[in-house]
């Protein structure tokens, strides 16, 4: 099951986007997570940079590397049973998982990615509350 809502706020680049989905079973959780935040290759990564690295658009392409490198997820600490941002400072969001739920927050605006995680966590942690 999976719920979702859409705060709109008067500019609306800063509204918030929170999404719970709740599984009937541990293991749909569990096989979601591991695809999504612990599946990554980095051998495979080293690859994709050595073989762009060698067409005429190096520049280009290390630069599309570097914003690949940025989205990856990072594990953010203090929160369920484990959390992670997602994304970029424009487009990410706070991924937090406590047992068979997975909660989402997307907060928009202008601030660095420190603090949409930390306004994030702020806000997953009363969503968790409320569960």
């Amino acid at each position: 099951m999976t719920s979702q809502c859409f705060y709109t706020l008067p500019t609306y680049n800063k509204s918030v986007s929170v999404t719970v989905m709740r599984a009937s079973e541990i293991s749909a959780v569990t096989d979601f997570w591991i695809k999504r935040f612990h599946s990554l290759d980095p051998d495979k990564d080293e690859e994709a940079v050595e073989s762009s690295e060698t067409t005429k658009n190096a520049s280009a392409d290390r630069e599309a590397q570097e914003e690949k490198e940025k989205a990856r997820p990072q594990a953010v600490s203090g929160i369920g049973d484990e959390a992670f941002w997602a994304g970029t400072q424009v487009n990410g969001a706070l991924y937090v998982r406590r047992n068979r739920d997975i909660i989402r927050v997307s907060i928009g605006g202008a601030d660095d990615q420190a603090v949409k995680i930390d306004k994030a966590k702020s806000l997953g942690e009363k969503v968790i509350g409320r569960l």
